[in-house]
């Protein structure tokens, strides 16, 4: 039949319901009547429970079978034409009636909605794909920079920080100000430094003596029965009686089991802690202390002398970061332009229209 006579408006109500139920919805069906007869002649022979393996499967194959019925109206037209035009192309290759390749790609695109959908479907998945990837590198470009102008603040802010005895004091000429335990002030803030030491003393007690045996009788004789006059000799000096003379010492060791320097700031005392446990006078712990207390309230009290900067460069206001904000900014309009640039769907040219002085007759076929 030709396709013009076979378009969807000049279709029944059955011949529409007879495309929809094939490509094997018939035979779903089929199978699943017969499996539903089966299941209930075991339902009704007493099979009880155990029918549900055939009458379950059953009513999944009819489902499946006329599932199309329950199409909305559009889904379903769609579907019947894309069958009609399957048909008609079967009808003219049986007529003798061939077309190119590209001919037949430009026509199936035109006239069968269901692989215009599927190819327009796959246009979308790829420039949406490429849409999101342009944003995702847009957005990580900009994330970057982010990330990296506060490493580079956090760089600049650390390196105007000095730091005395291993960090136990901090300060930064540049912004005249002092870090003690976390805590930061000005350099005007600080009214005095002083040492904090407690200091005790341990007792170290040594013995020293000396140790002599005298020869026994009746070890000499017990080893003069056991091995003969050897015997007797070495039995009176192991069974011998041993005095022993001893002499105690005391020694007093100096010890300190505090040491640190208070800060005074603006009348608030802060402690700078160096020793929080016992350790000997004589150590290498101790003397290192001593060192780093004298060291720290020297420079306390040169700080405390020293005119604070009345302005200081902010670390934001330094070029380094002011160029990475300005490269933000470009990445943040890049960004609004990206977003802005929406994809264009647009058909494949394989699937265009021939221009018209290209055009080749398309023999046979009909629009629907």
């Amino acid at each position: 039949m030709e396709l013009k006579e076979r378009s969807f408006d000049s279709l029944s109500d059955k011949d529409k319901r007879k495309i929809l139920l094939s490509g094997g919805g018939i035979i779903f069906d089929i199978l699943g009547g017969l499996l539903l007869l089966m299941g209930l002649l075991a339902l009704a022979g007493g099979a009880g429970i155990s029918c549900l393996v055939l009458i379950i499967p059953a009513l999944l194959l009819i489902f499946l079978g006329v599932k199309k019925l329950f199409w909305k109206k559009e889904k379903q037209r769609d579907y019947i034409i894309s069958r009609l035009y399957k048909q008609s192309v079967k009808v003219q290759k049986k007529n003798g009636i061939y077309t190119s390749k590209e001919e037949k790609n430009r026509m199936r695109f035109e006239e069968d909605p269901l692989f215009h959908d599927k190819v327009m479907n796959s246009v979308h998945k790829n420039e949406d794909a490429k849409y999101d990837a342009r944003i995702h590198r847009i957005e990580a470009k900009k994330q970057k920079l982010i990330k990296g102008r506060i490493s580079k603040i956090q760089s600049i802010s650390n390196a105007r920080w000095e730091n005395i005895c291993g960090g136990k004091l901090m300060y930064s000429p540049v912004e005249g100000k002092v870090r003690i335990n976390q805590s930061e002030t000005v350099f005007s803030s600080i009214k005095g430094a002083e040492l904090n030491v407690e200091n005790s003393y341990r007792i170290e007690t040594h013995e020293s003596g000396k140790a002599r045996k005298h020869a026994s009788l009746g070890g000499a004789v017990a080893g003069g029965l056991l091995l003969g006059r050897v015997g007797a000799v070495a039995g009176g000096i192991g069974l011998g009686k041993t005095k022993t003379n001893s002499i105690s010492t005391s020694n007093s060791i100096p010890t300190c089991n505090h040491l640190g320097v208070m800060v005074n700031i603006n009348g608030f005392m802060s402690e700078i802690l160096l020793i929080s446990h016992t350790v000997d006078q004589s150590s290498i712990t101790y003397a290192s202390a001593q060192r780093d207390a004298q060291e720290i309230i020297t420079k306390l009290r040169l700080l405390a002398q020293t005119p604070v900067p009345e302005t200081f460069p902010k670390v934001e206001e330094e070029s380094s970061v002011l160029d990475l904000d300005a490269q933000i900014t470009e990445a943040e309009k890049e960004l609004e332009a990206a977003k802005a640039d929406t994809p264009k769907y647009e058909t494949p040219e394989k699937y265009r229209p021939v221009p018209e002085e290209e055009n080749i007759e398309k023999q046979g076929f009909k629009k629907l």
